[in-house]
């Protein structure tokens, strides 16, 4: 029972693949016979465009279109023609062109490329707009290649031809009053400029508004036809890049960056680098991919060295900005403390650098001959710095004072702590003990 069962799911399978092989076959051959009446409708068409062609154009035409309409009306074709291919009357705009390429003459359907047209293409940089800006658009214009015609451009922007042109005409929609002209590749925006065949022209320039380019061909008897693309809005304005004053420490330099603008398309990456020559930056310090740098870090090796620095912006469309500054890094030298009759004078040693402060702390009252500058707390190091003006100060407390600083004190066994903090950091410290 299984067996029988078995053969007759064969027997349906193999019955349904005849069905449908047979049934391709069919469609094949009913498709086969269509595309072949078709043709020979085409064909008919085609004898008649040529009869058309003896009876009613000129000689000196190169390019001549006509529609299935005009042979119609001018009884070359019968009306309603039927389409076998596509089950429906062919239509009126059926559009057929005559060529004349140096005395031969080709008849041809018009499929938008066989007769004539002129194709413009772009290619953008980068490849799509943001923001609906560009950084450069190329348009190429691609003329039909026939002995007789004459070809025009006209840009509504100022553009840059990549061959010289020699002849210029007015403004208006189409070229008229043609002069020759000092050879050039610049093109002024509204005029129209005859050129000899093929080109390409280049956006480069800012511009906040799209424009347009029109390629015009015509063989000045019957032919003239005008293309046109759209030419995108260019951003060439840079980033802004406005940098704070450094402040540097023991190993580094910290530079602020303020701002990052690009108003356009806005910053895609940013970068800092840095070097010891002036505009030679050869390392890399801080970089950010996707946007903007906050700060700059620079971990410098040198001593008593100017560093040089540039933050770089780069916008959407590749537009760089940058920002540039330099710093001196000087060593901080330890304090020096020397001494008289119940008196201590500590001079802090670093008179050149003037992004350093001074503190000083004392485990017994002692009296200062100039006014501190700030009260900074108590602690292992200074904090929370108040200005506080006094000359006596109070045991284990932190002051802030100026680089040369004079201390008169009535007994020994004490302690001066002196500290020197370079702006982001405690860069060295001193520990004097009076007995």
């Amino acid at each position: 029972m299984k067996k029988k069962t078995l053969i007759s799911v064969i027997t349906v399978i193999v019955l349904v693949f005849v069905s449908i092989l047979t049934a391709k076959i069919v469609h094949y051959n009913v498709m086969k016979k269509k595309k072949g009446l078709y043709e020979e409708k085409i064909s008919y068409f085609i004898d008649n465009v040529k009869k058309y062609k003896e009876d009613k154009i000129s000689k000196d035409s190169i390019i001549v279109k006509l529609t299935l309409k005009d042979l119609v009306s001018n009884n070359y074709v019968e009306d309603y023609q039927y389409d076998p291919l596509h089950n429906e009357f062919f239509k009126d705009d059926l559009t057929f062109c005559i060529i004349n390429n140096n005395g031969e003459y080709e008849y041809l359907i018009d499929d938008g490329k066989n007769c004539g047209e002129t194709i413009i293409e772009l290619k953008n940089t980068p490849k799509e707009a943001y923001n609906d800006y560009l950084y450069t658009q190329v348009a190429y214009v691609d003329f039909s290649n026939l002995e007789g015609l004459e070809y025009y451009i006209k840009s509504t922007r100022d553009a840059v031809s990549n061959t010289n042109i020699n002849y210029m005409c007015n403004k208006g929609d189409a070229p008229s009053s043609c002069r020759g002209i000092k050879s050039t590749k610049t093109i002024k925006a509204d005029y129209w400029y005859k050129v000899s065949g093929d080109i390409e022209i280049t956006y480069d320039e800012h511009s906040d508004s799209v424009s347009f380019i029109y390629a015009l061909v015509t063989d000045d008897v019957e032919y003239k036809n005008v293309t046109s693309e759209t030419i995108d809005k260019i951003d060439r304005t840079s980033p802004v890049v406005v940098l704070d004053t450094p402040v540097s420490s023991t190993n580094s330099i910290s530079v602020k960056i303020k701002d990052m603008l690009d108003n356009e398309t806005g910053v895609a990456s940013s970068v800092c680098r840095y070097g010891t020559t002036e505009d030679e930056y050869k390392t890399i310090s801080m970089s950010n991919t996707r946007g903007k740098l906050s700060k700059c870090i620079i971990n410098y090796k040198l001593k008593d060295k100017v560093y040089y620095y540039q933050v770089c912006a780069t916008d959407e469309v590749g537009n760089v900005g940058c920002a540039k500054g330099n710093s001196l890094i000087e060593s901080v030298n330890s304090p020096i403390a020397t001494y008289s009759d119940n008196e201590i004078k500590i001079d802090f040693n670093n008179k050149k650098n003037k992004n350093l402060t001074y503190y000083i702390k004392t485990t017994k009252e002692v009296i200062l001959e100039d006014d501190t500058i700030a009260y900074c707390d108590k602690g292992l190091l200074p904090d929370e710095c108040i200005k506080n003006e006094v000359t006596k100060l109070k045991p284990n407390i932190w002051y802030q004072v100026s680089s040369k600083t004079n201390l008169n004190y009535e007994d020994g066994d004490f302690i001066i702590y002196a500290v020197i903090y370079s702006g982001e950091e405690y860069a060295t410290s001193q520990t004097i003990v009076i007995k």
